[in-house]
């Protein structure tokens, strides 16, 4: 949904949102990295996929736009039956456009 106030369009968004892990690691101690195995077994250490809902506003001023964002994910993405894992993302983008 967009409005334009005075020299400003503000935009309001929301929608559905699917994610597929491709790869991810984790510091274990110090500089020491470990890889994130991906599956549903409980040996993995999250779910291939992810759903969850997005919303956000941004505001553009001339050539200039700026957008934040919300994304709650719906999906457990922990392969562990004793242990709920979702995702919370917040975003932030800024961009110019003639």
């Amino acid at each position: 949904f967009n409005f334009k106030v005075k020299a400003a369009r503000i935009s309001l968004f929301a929608g559905p949102y699917l994610a597929c892990a491709i790869g991810g690691y984790e510091i274990v101690s110090g500089n020491e990295f470990k890889y994130l195995t991906f599956g549903a077994g409980r040996n993995n250490d999250l779910k291939y996929f992810d759903f969850g809902f997005n919303f956000g506003i941004g505001i553009k001023i001339k050539g200039l736009e700026v957008l934040a964002q919300y994304g709650l994910g719906l999906t457990d993405v922990s392969p562990a039956k004793d242990m709920i894992m979702r995702n919370k993302v917040t975003g932030i983008s800024v961009f110019f456009s003639k």
